[in-house]
């Protein structure tokens, strides 16, 4: 059974049990095997009646069991990141040692005569990111936002995952004329293989993109997934095809499905 089919069983079963309002005493007669395994695995506390507060802790429980998140926020001993931490340099990319590496990928407006070569920051964006503080960024500076005619960001993985996620947000500017929004900018995720075969893209929503001048969306997760570990590497940024018009994503919160084995 895939680990998607698996999340959709236990999804289902959780919202049975809610709709029943089962007490969680009552729950081992009912739960299969697999899920009396995962909440002996959550340890979830006895004096704990509410089933829905349970399932909570054993939805996280398992999350962790099959997913690393990166917030950007903590570095694995759970310590604050500075502002203006580089990624892409492997002496101060504190995610090094989970075999996730960070690049900069120049867009087609970078000039390597008045531009500095791009690079990948964590900055300081709590009111753009996900989860606050921090987001992941190739402006250094002011803005935060990034848009793929500036450039990319690539992730590469030491080895192959199942899945890959990111969370996105976007932000309207000045609309080309000042009432609409032009259709074909959306931030986006690319995952691709060993060979750097693409695998699929996955854009954030146009229904959530908002249609008013200088506003900022509600977060959305944009999230890939494969029948086996074979995602190499992952690219996001923000669309911006002529004649478009510009919109500016934020991204946080890099998952990646836990190698197994």
């Amino acid at each position: 059974m895939s680990v998607t089919t698996e999340v959709k069983d236990i999804r289902a079963r959780i919202a049975e049990l809610r709709e029943r309002k089962i007490e969680l005493k009552e729950v081992p007669r009912r739960l299969t095997a697999q899920e009396l395994e995962w909440i002996r695995i959550s340890t979830v506390c006895p004096e704990i009646s509410n089933v829905q507060q349970a399932l909570q802790n054993l939805g996280k429980k398992f999350w962790d069991m099959m997913f690393t998140t990166i917030d950007f926020d903590n570095d694995l001993n759970g310590n604050p990141i500075p502002d203006k931490t580089q990624l892409d340099d492997i002496h101060t990319n504190p995610y090094q040692s989970l075999g996730v590496t960070f690049t900069a990928l120049p867009g087609p407006i970078w000039d390597p005569k008045r531009m500095p070569m791009p690079h990948v920051w964590i900055r300081p964006y709590p009111d753009e990111a996900a989860s606050t503080p921090n987001i992941v960024t190739l402006d250094q500076w002011e803005g935060g936002g990034d848009f793929d005619v500036f450039g990319q960001i690539m992730v590469s993985f030491e080895s192959p995952h199942q899945s890959v996620f990111i969370d996105a947000r976007v932000a309207t500017l000045d609309f080309r004329n000042g009432t609409t929004l032009s259709p074909g900018s959306a931030p986006y995720l690319r995952a691709f293989d060993a060979n750097g075969q693409l695998l699929g893209e996955v854009q954030f929503p146009p229904d959530q993109i908002p249609q008013t001048p200088y506003t900022l969306s509600q977060p959305h997760r944009l999230a890939f997934g494969t029948d086996s570990p074979i995602i190499s590497s992952a690219y996001f940024s923000c669309s911006y095809p002529e004649g478009a018009d510009m919109l500016i994503g934020y991204f946080d919160n890099l998952v990646i499905s836990r190698v197994m084995g």
